[in-house]
Parts: C-alpha cells; sequence; structure tokens
C-alpha cells in the first residue's frame, strides 16, 4: 500500500509468488520457504549441481529455452535452434551450470518483476533498490532457521496476526495444502516447490509447522511481532494449538535451549551475514574461500554456550 496515494500494489506480491513457482519448475532448485512482503523478498533455497546432471541434454535446452526465447518465436524456429545447440557441447555445459546457479535464478526473477512493474507504472530504469544479499546455510540447523525466519516476516512485521493470514507466504501455503490433505501432516517435510522429495531435515510436517507456531508465540511476548487470535485454524486439528506453548521435541534434537533457537531465529540477517551455522564451520568456510573471519563467528560461539546441557540418564 502506497501511504501517499492510497494505491495497493499486493497484486505484485502475487507477481513474486507465481514467477518464483514458475522459475522453479525449471530450475535445479527447491524451495524451502518464501514470504513476498511489500518492499522486499525473502527465500530459503537448496541448489544442488547433481539435479541437473540427471536432465538429458534435450531437457537441459528446453528449460533454458522456457527461460531465454523470444516471444514471436515459432515452435519450427524452436526446434531448429534446440538442434543447432545440441551440436555445442560447451554451451550446453555453460547452460547446466547456470540452471543450478542461485545468481542466474534471482536475475531470472528481478528482472521479470520489474519488466511488469515498470510497465504498470509507465516508466522505465532500476526497480529493486539493489543486487540480492545471499547467505550460505552449512547445517540443518542453519537450513531450519532461516525457513522459520522466512515464514515467520510477516508476523514479526506485525502485517499479521497469525500464520493462516500470513498472506504470500509459503507457510500459508504448507497450511492449506494441509487442510485439504491432513494424510500427509505426518510425512516427511517436502520443498514448497521445485525438486520434488523429501528434505534432507528429516522431520514430518506436523513438526516444522508446531515449530513456527511454537516460535512465533514466544519470540516476544510482550512486544509487538507474535502470534495471537483464538480463531479457529488447521492448527487446532493437528493438535499443535493446545501444546503451542510447550517446548518442540525438535529443540532436544539439536540441544537447543530456547534462548539460543529464538536468538539464532531473530539473528538470521543482523547477527549474522555471508553464511549461518555454527562456529566451526564457519571456520571452515572461511578458511576455504581465504579469509581468516566471517561476521556470525562471535554469535555461534555464544549460541553453543547457551544450548541446553544433556538431561541426566
Amino acid at each position: 500500500m502506497d501511504w501517499l496515494t492510497g494505491k495497493s500494489y499486493d497484486h505484485r506480491r502475487d507477481w513474486v509468488v507465481v514467477r518464483v513457482n514458475e522459475l522453479a519448475s525449471i530450475f535445479a532448485v527447491r524451495v524451502l520457504a518464501y514470504a513476498a512482503m511489500s518492499n522486499h523478498l525473502h527465500l530459503a533455497l537448496e541448489f544442488d549441481p547433481a539435479w541437473v546432471e540427471q536432465w538429458s541434454d534435450v531437457e537441459c535446452l528446453d528449460r533454458w529455452q522456457r527461460l531465454y526465447c523470444p516471444a514471436d518465436y515459432s515452435e519450427q524456429q524452436k526446434v531448429n535452434r534446440l538442434t543447432a545447440w545440441l551440436c555445442q557441447p560447451e554451451r550446453i555445459a555453460q547452460i547446466r551450470q547456470r540452471l543450478a546457479s542461485v545468481s542466474e535464478f534471482m536475475k531470472c526473477l528481478n528482472e521479470h518483476i520489474a519488466r511488469l512493474a515498470n510497465l504498470e507504472d509507465g516508466c522505465t530504469g532500476r526497480f529493486w533498490e539493489g543486487r540480492f544479499k545471499c547467505q550460505r546455510l552449512l547445517d540443518e540447523q542453519a537450513v531450519l532457521s532461516a525457513m522459520v525466519y522466512v515464514d515467520l516476516n510477516p508476523i514479526r512485521a506485525a502485517m499479521a496476526p497469525d500464520l493462516e493470514s500470513s498472506d504470500y507466504t509459503s507457510i500459508q501455503q504448507r497450511l492449506r495444502e494441509t487442510a485439504e490433505r491432513l494424510g500427509d501432516v505426518d510425512k516427511l517435510l517436502k520443498p514448497v516447490a521445485g525438486v520434488p522429495g523429501e528434505l534432507a531435515l528429516g522431520i514430518s510436517l506436523r513438526h516444522y509447522l508446531g515449530l513456527v507456531y511454537w516460535t512465533g508465540r514466544v519470540m516476544h511476548p510482550t512486544k509487538r511481532g507474535k502470534i495471537e487470535g483464538t480463531a479457529p485454524s488447521v492448527l487446532d486439528v493437528l493438535d499443535l494449538r493446545e501444546n503451542g506453548e510447550q517446548r518442540p521435541a525438535l529443540l532436544d534434537r539439536f540441544a537447543l535451549s530456547v534462548r539460543a533457537w529464538t536468538h539464532q531465529v531473530k539473528g538470521t540477517e543482523s547477527d549474522f551475514y555471508r553464511v549461518i551455522g555454527a562456529a566451526e564451520q564457519i571456520l571452515d568456510y572461511a578458511e576455504d574461500i581465504g579469509q581468516r573471519w566471517l561476521q556470525g563467528i562471535g554469535v555461534a560461539r555464544l549460541l553453543n554456550e547457551r544450548r541446553a546441557r544433556p538431561k541426566p540418564v
């Protein structure tokens, strides 16, 4: 919503979600979480070049043509183009690499949205403020905390009072799909779009929804940016709301205290920069790229000190 003109631009958030899903069907990517906010976008993505290697040359080129092909090309022109490319192994290798690139993915997303917005506004020039910020997730805990951070963005920004009204987010999509297929709630968590398959996290959809709900309840109990309200919810059907004040079992799996978990989720952007993970893994990554230090090492060490102590046997 533009507060000066009173004009709503929420439909552009729908553009983002549609485009993300479209690109996820082309790239070697899994969309783990997304939140299209009023003036920015959050994505948790998984890329794996091994997925591209499973595709034939024809499939790779066909996916590439879905990205980059003149709109006025006939089917015969597309076939001729693909046939010519099949004789160019170096081009095919480059295309495979770019289909597993986060930079290529974001370029195709941002450029598409910019063109639509500029066309609607009747102007030209830069639409996005700058290049996207990217953080590497080094371990399961980092992946999980990043997903929860993304899914709770509308709650934290006080744009929505609960998960189900968090529009243009993956958590809303997961809840709606779960309400339609309750039998899937105890199956392993899958991506919301992209390469199909179960996530390496090895947790069920029920446990993930419960973790997001619980985290949103305890993040800031006395400040804005928390889940509230007692309206009927799919969480009631899943027996998650009544247990919303209990510590999730997933925290025991990572031996995390409540304080350490909420600190990591809140600090996804502010405390970490290029990478998120345990201190030793951040140090190893820094060494791999020829650096001695990366922002977040101190926070990672602090979080390790705050890990829950093992329960006596």
